[in-house]
């Protein structure tokens, strides 16, 4: 783990890497906006304008965008994950496939997929892996006069956490808070039935209130959702920006968060800071951390 990490110095560089994006960006626009009021007044001056400004776009502002967005996650947030844990890589243009998440069985697959910003490492022996992951369904109408409409629903859009169990479970199971939206719970009555899960109820009336549980095994279901799992999953609804789904299947426990964000996309039009910025990416490394813990995945016993 990396024990040298100045965070207050590197966001204040990053502040001053995302000040020096806006001057070239806003004089861009400002050209292009000239470009178009011109059409009224002279064609060849407003395209003229039009092509100056997307040129002065990709040469002055694209660079300095990609730069700071660069220095964003290789350094920020590449930072806060080796900090805390070991043999940490990160690929912000690499991702789950489309073919592992549909494996898993835990949500509706639609038909435009994709996924980004992955990070892999190790805590306690226990190898993770997080990326942001986008699943939506697409589908056009053709009315009557033959005009075509095209709506577009989201299933999923926020970020997929998947810790590697050092045993395999016997059963899936699936833990989903209430307003996930399109978990796939395989409860439904055309499941296979070496497929299909049922709900099942725990003593704590808090937790059933805010959760539905889908499993194959009731007895399996009891042994892994333990009071320490119950009060961790009310803590990171709590704290995370959208709602949350657990699902353990194989030998990965599966955490995911749909708040319909980039998680870890910097903005251009606000300072860098600790609440935006690193508390999150701080929350998302806490979480990791404590499903470790309280799931136990790092004893001996499972290996």
């Amino acid at each position: 783990m990396n024990t040298e990490y100045n965070t207050e110095s590197l966001m204040a560089e990053l502040e001053s890497m995302r000040k020096s994006c806006l001057p070239p960006l806003f004089i861009g626009i400002g050209i292009l906006i000239l470009g178009v009021v011109s059409f009224a007044i002279n064609l060849i001056l407003a395209i003229i304008l039009i092509i100056v400004g997307i040129v002065f776009i990709g040469i002055k502002y694209s660079p300095v965008k990609k730069a700071y967005c660069n220095a964003y996650k290789q350094k920020l947030v590449m930072g806060v994950f080796a900090n805390n844990f070991d043999n940490v890589r990160y690929n912000p243009a690499d991702g789950y496939s489309e073919g592992f998440i549909s494996h898993t069985g835990f949500i509706s697959m639609g038909n435009i997929f994709h996924s980004e910003d992955l990070i892999t490492g190790e805590y306690k022996g226990v190898s993770f892996s997080r990326a942001d992951l986008r699943i939506e369904d697409e589908t056009t109408t053709t009315d009557s006069d033959g005009n075509t409409q095209t709506h577009t629903t989201t299933y999923f859009n926020g970020r997929w956490i998947i810790l590697t169990h050092n045993k395999n479970f016997d059963y899936d199971l699936q833990v989903v808070q209430k307003g996930f939206g399109y978990a796939n719970t395989k409860s439904g009555f055309f499941t296979r039935k070496d497929e299909k899960r049922h709900k099942v109820e725990f003593e704590n009336e808090a937790f059933n209130k805010k959760f539905q549980t889908f499993c194959q095994d009731e007895q399996e279901a009891f042994y892994l959702i333990t009071p320490p799992i119950m009060e961790e999953l009310f803590e990171y609804s709590d704290a995370a920006d959208g709602k949350v789904m657990l699902g353990f299947k194989d030998n990965e426990v599966h955490v995911a968060v749909h708040n319909n964000k980039d998680s870890l996309e910097p903005s251009l039009f606000r300072s860098v800071n600790y609440k935006h910025d690193l508390q999150p990416i701080e929350a998302e490394v806490n979480a990791i951390r404590d499903f470790v813990d309280k799931l136990k995945i790092d004893r001996e016993i499972y290996k």
